[in-house]
Order: structure tokens, then C-alpha cells, then sequence
């Protein structure tokens, strides 16, 4: 049976693709400026929690749960 996501679960599986993503490009560049190029597999992590960020944040939008406006009113503070 097919499970439809609620806002939050869409909401906290952005936040979590987001902070994996982050986590990854900071492997990436670690091993960048330490070795002067990163191993395959810090590539292949920081692409593949791109992707998956940039899929969360279709699915997010498509939901109506981002948008410019929302975006640009957030005064910084976390929930």
C-alpha cells in the first residue's frame, strides 16, 4: 500500500537529506585540501546526498512546503 507523507515527515526528510549533503561536501573538501583531490568515495557520497537533497526539496515544493517567500522570511531560528 502506497503511504502518503505528511508535511512533516517531508519536512524532516529535507532536513536530514540537507544536514547528509552538508556533511558530505565537508568530507569532500576536507580530503580536497588534505590530499589535494578526495577519494571516490567522498565523491560519490557528496553527489549522491546532492541528488537526494535536490529530490527532498522537488517533493518538499511540490507539497507546498518551500518557497521563495517562506525562504526569505525565516529569521534563523530552528524549531
Amino acid at each position: 500500500m502506497f503511504h502518503l507523507a505528511t508535511f512533516d515527515e517531508i519536512a524532516a526528510r529535507l532536513a536530514q537529506a540537507i544536514a547528509e549533503a552538508a556533511d558530505a561536501a565537508h568530507v569532500r573538501a576536507f580530503e580536497q585540501a588534505q590530499f589535494g583531490e578526495a577519494s571516490a568515495d567522498a565523491i560519490v557520497d557528496s553527489e549522491y546526498y546532492d541528488d537526494l537533497a535536490a529530490a527532498w526539496s522537488l517533493v518538499a515544493g511540490e507539497h507546498q512546503l518551500i518557497s521563495p517567500d517562506a525562504i526569505f522570511a525565516h529569521d534563523g531560528s530552528v524549531h
